[in-house]
């Protein structure tokens, strides 16, 4: 999916949004974070260009440091954001890019994002210092507070997917040993599992095989 097709971005603000903490909810608040994020290498920047005081090596990690979340969100979004295919909508697109977090490298850059912010608005020039602690509590405020909103309790979280492996578990153990081909497991968003089920088989994929499971029927389109 690239950058012309307004999915990419759906599924870009989705992803930045969930690296802070938002998990569904309003659109405006993944667009701010995703702002802040994608403006933080300019930010940085321009600190490294304005600054003249400070180490060299400073600016530059933080530069690099900023400029690597909104390239890694750009390349997931690029591999991810079309999986849902070409009919669906922009907000399904959106849910889906925050619908799992697995994007820890942007997350892990979150707090060298803020202190690129820090270093660039405490640059500024004597008269911009109200301006720029303005600019740097809305930051904050942006890429914090979600944070305070719930959504991390990933215990519950991984309780109920294992709960959901477990009941796909039985539900294909018990259609298997009946000698069913064509059969849809309720927690299970994957269709009818009997004919990928038949060509792990075919292909003797360890998983299948370890799973102690007799070999389904054939099946023929």
């Amino acid at each position: 999916m690239f950058p012309w097709d307004p999915r990419f971005w759906a599924f870009y603000v989705g992803a930045v949004g969930r690296s802070v903490g938002l998990s569904g909810g309003p659109v405006p608040p993944y667009v701010m974070v995703t702002a802040v994020v994608f403006v933080s290498p300019i930010v940085a920047w321009l600190f490294v260009r304005r600054d003249r005081h400070f180490t060299p090596w400073v600016g530059y990690v933080l530069l690099v440091a900023a400029t690597v979340p909104p390239l890694y969100f750009a390349f997931v979004s690029f591999g991810r954001a079309g999986m849902l295919g070409d009919d669906e909508s922009l907000s399904a697109t959106l849910a889906f890019g925050g619908a799992r977090f697995h994007f820890w490298w942007g997350a892990a850059m979150i707090p060298l994002v803020w202190l690129a912010w820090h270093a660039a608005t405490g640059s500024l020039r004597p008269r911009f210092e109200r301006a720029g602690f303005a600019i740097l509590v809305i930051v904050t405020m942006i890429l914090v507070v979600p944070k305070t909103l719930g959504g991390w309790r990933y215990p519950e979280a991984f309780a109920q997917r294992v709960l959901a492996f477990e009941r796909n578990e039985s539900c294909i153990a018990s259609n298997v040993i009946a000698g069913q081909s064509d059969f849809v497991c309720k927690y299970s968003s994957s269709g009818n599992i009997g004919p990928r089920l038949a060509l792990a088989y075919d292909n003797g994929f360890v998983f299948s095989e370890d799973s102690g499971l007799p070999a389904p029927p054939p099946y023929s389109e």
